[in-house]
């Protein structure tokens, strides 16, 4: 019998990894709990799929409960704002409570104790917190998802022909949310098919934002510029995107710094490893999106 399984971030934004694996997991038959602060179409349309809806929010210990009753496995995704700590210490006392065996969790590429990044070093905390509770966890620590091209530049990108950031020249590892959560149900179907308990997962693609551009203005058949622009001047532009919030804004601009004096995250192969699919590139990821990309 196929274990009930527990997805979280099913509403998010940045990626939409929670959507995805719960689509996933549906399709191969796995009984499915999709758990969401709110009610929403996305969660709708899993429980339109044959998913168990539950609202619950991670700062509310009972609807946590709720949510892990009878659970064995979940896939935890926070999102990219504050919070976590207390999320996960939530999450972690409820599931040793109700016997939660397996976590598959969406950590971040910066995550470490000394990254510049204050959410960096929450997720890397949160990882440990994870360990601590007893639980068996594969933590995944993701390349740059190329919909951030949707998520942060989709207005200036079809307005404005413009590709603005504070990267620079910065070489940065991308990754397609779409292997992201391969790679998690993928994790979630054959609990222990890997003995590593941290993952990189990338596509292998290494590009800079003004390779990025290049890429987009061949795909799209006119000039996309890319700019360079300074932290504050980035900081307010970012501020008046849905689904952006001031960590995550924060935490942007703390990467830039971390990229501009380390290497990006090397190559990995666990997307063909695990999944047995090559990983989806950016031209790929444009060509799929490029009504987004157009003026409305």
């Amino acid at each position: 019998m196929k274990p009930l399984t527990l997805v979280t971030g099913v509403t998010g934004r940045h990626g939409s990894t929670g959507y995805l694996t719960a689509q996933t997991l549906l399709q191969q038959g796995y009984p499915v709990r999709v758990m969401s602060r709110r009610d929403d179409t996305q969660v709708r349309d899993l429980i339109g799929q044959g998913a168990e809806g539950v609202i619950a929010d991670y700062f509310n210990y009972e609807s946590v409960k709720s949510a892990l009753h009878e659970v064995k496995q979940a896939y935890f995704c926070y999102p990219v704002a504050a919070g976590i700590l207390e999320a996960t210490a939530n999450f972690c006392t409820v599931g040793r409570q109700t016997g939660l065996r397996f976590v598959v969790n969406n950590s971040m590429g910066a995550a470490h104790p000394q990254s510049p990044s204050h959410l960096a070093r929450c997720q890397w905390l949160s990882e440990q917190i994870l360990d601590w509770a007893g639980f068996q966890c594969v933590h995944l620590r993701g390349g740059f998802f190329y919909e951030n091209l949707l998520l942060l530049h989709r207005h200036s990108i079809a307005q404005e022909n413009e590709l603005l950031s504070s990267f620079g020249t910065s070489s940065i590892s991308w990754v397609s949310s779409e292997d992201v959560a391969a790679v998690i149900a993928h994790l979630l179907q054959s609990e222990g098919s890997t003995s590593q308990s941290t993952l990189f997962v990338t596509s292998g693609e290494v590009l800079s934002y003004q390779e990025v551009a290049d890429c987009l203005s061949t795909t799209l058949g006119r000039k996309i510029v890319y700019r360079f622009v300074e932290h504050n001047e980035w900081r307010e532009g970012l501020r008046p995107i849905s689904g952006v919030n001031d960590a995550m804004i924060e935490h942007l601009i703390n990467l830039t710094i971390l990229l501009s004096s380390k290497p990006p995250l090397s190559a990995s192969n666990v997307v063909l490893e695990l999944t047995g699919r090559k990983p989806r590139l950016l031209l790929d990821v444009i060509q799929a999106h490029r009504h987004a990309f157009e003026m409305e």
